[in-house]
């Protein structure tokens, strides 16, 4: 009667274990249907309000206009590509679609040299006003806050034409169009304005897009739970003095280096040590570790509990 009794006690105890279990799991399955809608309306409100244009990208009949293009952007090395373009009116080209006077775009704060001379009364076309720049981001550190860096950098854009005299330069006013200052995977915030000197100083700042903030914030609560329910697992075998399966080690094993791989699944994420491995990584790798080695110590000190229930009872 006793052995009745303990054995529906433990039965109702694993069902209400299970039934907290699967609470827990549809609690969690609707919090992340909740964050997922709130991105795509999100997502849905951005690509359905008009595109702000930044200060500066107003385009003119009479002046010529410097297009800013900012072509990659690489976080862990911490350099901006781009390229300036010069799109000149027809009032300030000639027949043969010539300058009527040498021109010269420049870009100051490029770590490169990024100076075009344009020589007037020469025919010339599109990509012959192009230059490439390259920049580099302001501050130190900042990659450690992954999903959550900010990245800045700063051009400094002239427009000159030789004086009247040739001995010398002088601004020219120009426009600027910045409709392409944009990254895949970055939101980019563009404010500029135009010095005393003529010249256009641009800054532009760099944040990691809401969805890539929301895939990795997901992904690492997802590692440590799954690392976390091994752990569990592992911790009922030791209580239980269960003789854990050879097959078992290899799962947990597996996992313990899957983990690293599904890490860099994570968009342009620099290497290991960001504030986000300490809250997420390093303890799902940490779980990993001590489940299996939990695991493979009872694998050792497992009796012969497996051999004795296959043999036939002794009848006295």
């Amino acid at each position: 009667m006793t052995r009745h009794v303990v054995k529906a006690s433990l039965i109702s105890h694993l069902h209400h274990r299970k039934h907290r279990w699967r609470v827990l799991a549809c609690k969690l399955a609707t919090a992340f249907v909740l964050i997922l809608s709130a991105s795509l309306l999100h997502a849905q409100d951005k690509a359905a309000s008009p595109e702000v244009v930044p200060k500066g990208a107003v385009v003119g009949d009479d002046r010529p206009v410097v297009g800013i293009n900012l072509v990659s952007f690489n976080p862990i090395v911490g350099d901006v590509k781009g390229r300036l373009t010069v799109v000149w009116p027809k009032s300030m080209l000639s027949k043969d679609f010539g300058l009527y006077h040498d021109a010269r775009l420049l870009e100051g704060d490029s770590i490169d040299d990024s100076i075009w001379n344009m020589p007037g009364n020469e025919p010339f076309i599109t990509f012959n006003s192009t230059i490439k720049t390259l920049s580099e981001v302001e501050g130190n550190g900042s990659q450690y806050l992954y999903p959550f860096d900010t990245h800045r950098i700063r051009m400094k854009i002239g427009l000159v034409t030789a004086t009247a005299d040739g001995d010398g330069w002088q601004p020219m006013p120009f426009d600027v169009d910045c409709t392409k200052c944009e990254f895949e995977g970055f939101t980019v915030t563009a404010l500029g304005h135009f010095d005393e000197q003529g010249y256009y100083d641009a800054e532009f700042t760099m944040r990691r897009t809401l969805p890539t903030k929301l895939f990795s914030i997901s992904l690492n609560i997802i590692m440590v739970l799954i690392a976390l329910i091994v752990l569990i697992m592992a911790l009922r075998i030791l209580y239980y003095r269960e003789s854990p399966e050879v097959s078992s080690l290899g799962f947990i094993g597996g996992l313990l280096f899957a983990i690293p791989a599904v890490r860099e699944l994570q968009p342009k994420i620099p290497s290991m040590g960001l504030m986000i491995d300490y809250v997420g990584f390093f303890w799902a790798e940490g779980f990993l570790v001590t489940a299996l080695l939990i695991v493979m110590i009872c694998w050792l000190l497992r009796g012969n509990s497996t051999v004795s229930e296959d043999l036939p009872l002794e009848i006295e």
